[in-house]
Order: structure tokens, then C-alpha cells, then sequence
């Protein structure tokens, strides 16, 4: 992980380097659980429901979910890197 790039209500977002083999110049974000939110089966659940949902979602618009699972007792989403302005500092 290069940097932590913000903190939402499940998920703190870090900024990654290229990921496996197929890897690109492209840089990655990461979302894993929060610290101080529960581990809980069903936290835990809710997750890796938005990670499968996000998955499924195919649009210009929409980052790519390149990857879901767990590693080292922590879950994580893996996705598409967009550099722009965060939502918080828009508003």
C-alpha cells in the first residue's frame, strides 16, 4: 500500500501499486474493514455483499472490481484507481 487516500463507514480506502501477474503501470484502491468496526459474521457478510454487487456492475462510470477476499484475517475489496476529487471535499 502507498498511502491511505480517506475512511468511510465500513472501509478505510488505501491507494495500491499493480496487483499479480497481469500487472500494469495502473495503480489500485483497496478498501478494507475499518478499524474499530465490528468483526462480525455479519459485517463481515455485508462487505463482501457490496464487493459481489460492485463486481457485477459494468459501466464507464463505475471504478472495477478487480478482486475480493480475505488475507491475513482481513477483508478487503480491490478496484480501479480513479484520481480525482473525493465527494467530502466537493461538497
Amino acid at each position: 500500500m502507498l498511502k491511505h487516500l480517506g475512511i468511510g463507514g465500513m472501509a478505510d480506502v488505501l491507494l495500491g501499486g499493480p496487483m499479480g501477474s497481469r500487472a500494469s503501470s495502473a495503480r489500485r484502491a483497496q478498501r478494507i474493514q475499518a478499524r474499530g468496526t465490528p468483526r462480525t459474521c455479519g459485517f463481515i457478510r455485508m462487505l463482501m455483499d457490496e464487493a459481489r454487487l460492485a463486481a457485477n456492475l459494468h459501466h464507464q462510470h463505475i471504478v472495477q472490481v478487480h478482486d475480493v477476499g480475505e488475507a491475513g484475517g482481513e477483508y478487503f475489496i480491490a478496484m480501479e484507481y480513479l484520481h480525482a476529487e473525493d465527494v467530502r471535499t466537493i461538497l
